[in-house]
């Protein structure tokens, strides 16, 4: 098996990753040098991914109006995820991915690498998260990657369909607890911001109780049995956890204090956020304010 097999492999697994959950297939990098020039089949199926993962983020075809082509350095991050079975060569590999410098390269890097977090170790994430900013935004950024990662936030909030792909991700509950701390992050600076920068706030908690609220609510729930429970708290992970589910309420808890008519002229907010407000005080009188 050649580098392009395995490039090829790699990208077919990620076009097919959201029905699966299967790791991605593991090759071997023969002659990587063919990568510099790729066969039409491989440019063809990036091509396809990139399209693909733009309809799924609904950031629009081409993604945020941008014609520029999709980098070839894409194909050697994808056969660095398939060299993932030994990670060293994996990290080797990732030194050679090219800057990415287009919104097309941001999309399809997303839709290579975020079905492969789950299966790849803590340091090739890194080295992962570090090539696609839109995963860094999406999901969470590497180390030293917050700027980028705002950078492109802002970015986003300035095309309509960017805002609304963003929306409804950040909208969807998480299970985990770095990434809705680095949610949480986002949006305490945005509600900070300008007034169409709050109300992205609140259009992201409206979407949250549109769509997840019976996931929002179980969350809510058990957090709060966690903080008001000794026994449980006295569990430091279960604790962190629940700080952080209360946490996660604090910039909406905050517009309330300061402009409550902003809350109730979102109709679709409902009125179960409430309890999420509630289990912020809760956890800010538990840790005497420095949530």
């Amino acid at each position: 098996m050649s580098a392009i097999d395995t490039a090829q492999r790699v990208i077919h697994w990620a076009t097919t990753a959201h029905t699966q959950s299967s790791a991605p297939p593991i090759g071997d990098a023969r002659a990587t040098e063919q990568l510099i020039r790729p066969p039409e089949s491989l440019c063809k199926a990036l091509r396809e991914l990139t399209a693909i993962t733009s309809a799924r983020l609904r950031l629009g075809d081409p993604p945020f109006g941008d014609r520029r082509p999709v980098g070839v350095g894409n194909c050697i991050l994808a056969l660095a995820i398939g060299m993932s079975a030994i990670p060293e060569n994996g990290r080797y590999l990732m030194t050679a991915v090219p800057w990415s410098q287009s919104p097309a390269d941001w999309v399809a890097r997303h839709g290579i690498v975020f079905p492969a977090l789950p299966f790849l170790t803590d340091e090739l994430i890194e080295d992962c998260l570090l090539q696609s900013p839109l995963t860094a935004l999406l999901h969470r950024p590497a180390k030293g990657q917050d700027d980028q990662a705002i950078e492109l936030l802002y970015f986003m909030l300035k095309n309509k369909d960017g805002k609304r792909s963003l929306t409804l991700h950040l909208a969807q509950p998480t299970q985990d607890r770095h990434v809705r701390d680095f949610r949480y992050q986002l949006l305490d600076r945005l509600r900070l911001g300008e007034i169409h920068e709050q109300d992205f706030v609140l259009d992201v908690y409206e979407a949250m109780m549109i769509h997840h609220e019976t996931h929002v609510m179980h969350q809510i729930k058990n957090a709060r049995a966690v903080i008001t429970t000794p026994d449980k708290a006295s569990d430091e992970n279960q604790l962190q956890e629940a700080l952080s589910v209360a946490s996660f309420w604090g910039p909406l808890w905050a517009i309330e204090r300061s402009n409550v008519d902003a809350l109730r002229a979102r109709r679709y907010l409902g009125y179960a956020y409430r309890q999420g407000l509630a289990l912020y005080q809760i956890a800010r009188k538990l840790t005497g304010g420095n949530l």
